[in-house]
């Protein structure tokens, strides 16, 4: 035990945990054909006192007396177990102010302005220069133009109706609840993969257990991040009862175990105490190993969302299987122990990533936060986000990467006493009884083996290389009176027009947070401008073979280009993009009218056919965002 408790990837999750810990006031996310979510009450804290919250259920309005919760306080407790969302914000909205922080207070969410419904004028302006240099011959521009020309008198009743919904919405957004449900929540493809995004956050080699620390720290800020998890609606109840403790999920080699992160008295459990938890949990998975216990949770979990919702409905016909998924879906976070060994950053960012195929089985996919530590102590937060931003797990890596040991060693020592720390280590083997039963466990090796298989064919499918470019950053970048961003999307429409032989349709998202519920507008790459760039630059480089008049050519075209780029980001960030307002009108074409012509326009459609798409992350210099660009 004591060679365990001295691997250094101990110290790093625990500390990591612990700041987590601090942000996670989540919701729980739905998945199956029947779209919900639900954020659960996370009450951490047995000991505090209820009576300071009143609720009204007319308006849910609440009233939280004292102050910002404190280290040994810093969850406040709901009206209500489980709130039912459905993808949309409105129905959990009346926490933000038991949430607390700086957003929250004095009604700041309410002076947020609310996003805006371009004009169709605006929106055709804005479209046709991102579309034009995809056209593959005269006859469709030609046809592209007669159909943008046509669009503002056969659009002008679908914008009314928006308008409309926009009025109806006018305490929230028009978009927010057709993005969530359209976006993510009704899409079938596995999480695993499609949209499991995440960051690492090891590379300032902290222990294991700080990083559990550190990451309760976050818990209870972030209030879309922890304690979220995919739900499928009709196999599991909305209406959950009781008190649940501070709970984490810690998976090893395949098993999943519950573990408090807080003692009776609420308060942090001590390093000491929460390391030898983490050995508990590796001598308990390696006994299950040895037993041949069935791995199929988190396999089943990385399936195509109506085949684990399939699955999901046979394994809780047993009662046992139902009460053990309640609990795994009550934890904060998942806390992954993996015990690989990687050689390179692209090793490790694969790993992280998917596994392998081999790992997947110690991952919970539905789980909004998964933290996953390997052997060498590098860890990563991966995540599924269908109710946030793919930036708020980055902006936590941050925080989480700003907590030092000793501040979380020094505090453990002054919250919990030693000999508390002594203590009996409880951790709870969330699936232990289920294998008592043969049929429930032939029934889950009969369809884990079945997912392990797609898993395995799924991530076969995809390939990630992590490059890490230190030849020049975005102070040079600078200097050249280019936007980093903008030069690096024109370095990527460079290599897409190397690699296709032409310009395709690219995404990149940028923010629309500054409006009530806002998340993410279309920033279209594409343009006249770049077009004029690449084809300048050609199929292959000959830079070297420029004069200094040719190169001051490129260099202005390069500029046109990144400007053209940043305006459209602006607008875009403002609310006036093209995408989410077309999105817009299409979802409130009724079945039996004729859409506009541009709707059915192979141009159009071959617009928002994502050929290449990648997002600008800022963060630490020390992570590595290892998600973040897809190639068709």
């Amino acid at each position: 035990m004591m060679a365990l408790l001295s691997n250094k990837r101990f110290t790093l999750l625990i500390v990591l945990l612990l700041a987590a810990c601090h942000c996670s006031d989540g919701f729980l996310q739905p998945y199956g054909r029947n779209i919900s979510s639900q954020r659960r009450q996370p009450i951490y804290y047995q000991q505090l006192d209820v009576s300071t919250v009143t609720h009204t259920e007319d308006d849910h309005t609440q009233s939280i007396k004292g102050t910002t919760p404190s280290l040994n306080h810093p969850f406040r407790p709901w009206p209500n177990q489980v709130v039912e969302c459905e993808g949309d914000y409105t129905k959990e909205t009346y926490l933000e102010q038991i949430i607390g922080g700086q957003l929250y207070e004095n009604n700041n969410q309410k002076t947020l302005p609310k996003l805006p419904v371009p004009t169709l004028k605006q929106t055709i302006e804005r479209f046709i220069p991102t579309a034009l240099p995809l056209c593959e011959s005269d006859e469709e521009l030609q046809s592209l133009i007669r159909a943008c020309d046509k669009f503002e008198d056969q659009a002008k009743e679908l914008q009314l109706r928006l308008l409309q919904r926009k009025e109806d919405w006018k305490e929230s957004s028009w978009l927010q609840k057709w993005r969530n449900q359209k976006g993510y929540l009704e899409v079938r493809d596995p999480v695993a993969v499609h949209r499991s995004s995440g960051n690492d956050c090891s590379s300032q080699g902290k222990k294991t257990s700080m990083l559990w620390t550190a990451a309760m720290r976050q818990s209870w800020q972030q209030a879309s991040l922890f304690d979220g998890v995919q739900i499928f609606i009709q196999c599991l109840s909305c209406t959950k009862k009781g008190i649940r403790r501070a709970l984490c999920i810690v998976a090893c080699k395949g098993y999943f175990f519950a573990v408090d992160f807080v003692d009776d008295q609420a308060n942090p459990l001590a390093l000491e105490t929460l390391a030898k938890t983490l050995v508990k949990c590796q001598e308990m998975a390696q006994e299950q190993e040895s037993l041949d216990i069935p791995k199929a949770i988190g396999w089943l979990s990385g399936c195509n969302r109506d085949g684990w919702a399939s699955s999901l409905d046979k394994l809780t016909r047993y009662e046992s299987f139902k009460e053990a998924m309640k609990v795994l879906e009550s934890g904060a976070f998942v806390l992954c122990l993996d015990e690989t060994l990687p050689e390179t950053i692209s090793d490790a960012s694969e790993i992280f990533w998917n596994g392998r195929g081999v790992l997947g089985c110690n991952r919970f996919f539905d789980k909004s936060v998964n933290i996953i530590v390997n052997g060498l102590g590098q860890a990563a937060v991966l995540g599924e986000h269908s109710m946030m931003d793919g930036s708020i797990p980055m902006l936590v890596c941050n925080q989480i990467n700003k907590y030092k040991y000793e501040r979380f060693s020094r505090a453990s020592l002054r919250l919990a006493p030693p000999d508390k720390s002594n203590e009996d280590i409880k951790v709870h083997d969330i699936f232990g009884d289920c294998w008592e039963d043969n049929d429930l466990t032939n029934l889950a090796n009969q369809l884990g083996q079945y997912a392990h298989e797609q898993y395995q064919e799924l991530t076969d499918s995809v390939e990630l290389k992590t490059i890490v470019h230190e030849d020049y950053g975005k102070q040079f970048i600078k200097k050249g009176r280019v936007s980093p961003d903008a030069f690096m999307q024109l370095v990527l429409q460079l290599a897409a027009y190397r690699c296709f032989g032409k310009q395709v349709a690219t995404y990149e998202a940028t923010q629309t947070r500054q409006f009530v519920h806002g998340r993410t507008e279309t920033a279209r790459t594409v343009s006249m401008d770049s077009k004029a760039f690449v084809e300048a630059m050609g199929y292959k480089s000959m830079v070297d073979n420029d004069g200094a008049d040719e190169k001051k050519d490129k260099l202005k075209l390069l500029r046109n280009a990144a400007e053209s780029h940043h305006e459209y980001t602006r607008s875009a960030c403002n609310g006036y993009g093209v995408d989410r307002h077309l999105l817009g009108l299409s979802l409130v074409i009724s079945e039996e009218e004729e859409q506009p012509e541009l709707f059915k326009d192979p141009v159009f459609i071959r617009s928002k056919s994502w050929r290449f798409q990648h997002q600008a992350c800022r963060h630490v210099q020390d992570l590595v965002p290892w998600w973040k660009t897809e190639l068709e």
